[in-house]
């Protein structure tokens, strides 16, 4: 429904509040109709204003009707500035869903901590991206505004369950590390250097046909693996999750295992009949291996 071009009947400024879908009419408010704006509290305490007008469609002589989307826009004379605030709006409705909160949650959960957090966890997290504060030995993280990122990865990182060592005898917590990590974490512990010591970028090639994950090459916007995948046996048999495990496949496996067998004795090159990570090019080796790279 387009906004009517009269002026409506009540302010913003005099309008009712109205918080968690419900609220009373002030005194103040002379008329109710279409034309009243209504002041809505969404998440965060942040009020948004809305008409109080609804449109309908009609179809086969009434017989069948559906609510029509509310528009900023005008059919007749459109404007750039009518598409920012329609633009605005969607976004501010996704973001002050009831469901964003818990589904942030779980994401940042599963790529910092474990695959299948608990319910309680999961709370933890998402109050704390709601409230936008988290308490944690008398520190407080966050400013206090819905959607704080400071708040919310301290209450990832610093909740019981992400600290607690017991969980580490538990087969069901934590995850699997993706092949690219997997690279970079051993590239680190093995202190990966140039044959003469001059540091270079490195060129990593092909790595979604060898290790099948390749940085910022990932095969559509649902990343290289889905969130809900359970791979076959005791994952699926207990009702978990491991995504990470479906890049787990037979040929990323070997080729996984091919380029680590490669790296300490060729370095970062595509040596070894081209099982290594690099190129022929490429001039790194691993430190404990000096005299064997190229």
């Amino acid at each position: 429904t387009n906004w009517p071009s009269s002026s409506p009947s009540v302010s913003p400024s005099s309008a009712p509040s109205v918080s968690s879908g419900r609220g009373n009419l002030s005194d103040e408010v002379v008329g109710f109709d279409e034309f009243t704006i209504l002041e809505i509290v969404n998440a965060g305490s942040k009020s948004t204003f809305l008409s109080n007008s609804k449109s309908t469609v009609t179809i086969l002589d009434s017989i069948y009707s559906f609510r029509n989307p509310p528009s900023y826009s005008s059919s007749v004379d459109p404007t750039r500035r009518d598409a920012l605030y329609e633009t605005d709006a969607v976004l501010n409705n996704y973001i002050a869903h009831s469901n964003t909160a818990p589904f942030i949650a779980k994401k940042l959960i599963r790529a910092l901590v474990t695959s299948n957090p608990s319910p309680r966890y999961v709370e933890i997290v998402a109050t704390a991206f709601h409230t936008g504060t988290y308490l944690s030995n008398n520190v407080s993280f966050g400013n206090g505004e819905y959607g704080n990122l400071e708040a919310t990865v301290a209450a990832v990182l610093l909740d019981r369950e992400a600290r607690s060592g017991t969980l580490d005898m538990d087969a069901a917590f934590g995850s699997a590390r993706e092949p690219v990590l997997k690279m970079m974490h051993f590239l680190r512990a093995m202190e990966l250097n140039t044959s003469d010591g001059t540091p270079r970028e490195i060129t990593l090639n092909n790595l979604d046909e060898k290790l099948g994950q390749e940085v910022h090459n990932a095969p559509s916007v649902f990343s290289f693996f889905l969130a809900e995948y359970q791979p076959v046996g005791p994952v699926l048999d207990k009702g978990l999750v491991s995504p990470e495990s479906m890049l787990f496949d037979a040929p990323n496996l070997m080729g996984y295992t091919n380029a680590f067998i490669s790296l300490p004795h060729f370095g970062l090159t595509d040596c070894d009949w081209g099982t290594g990570l690099g190129t022929s090019q490429e001039r790194y080796v691993v430190t404990d291996q000096r005299g064997e790279g190229t």
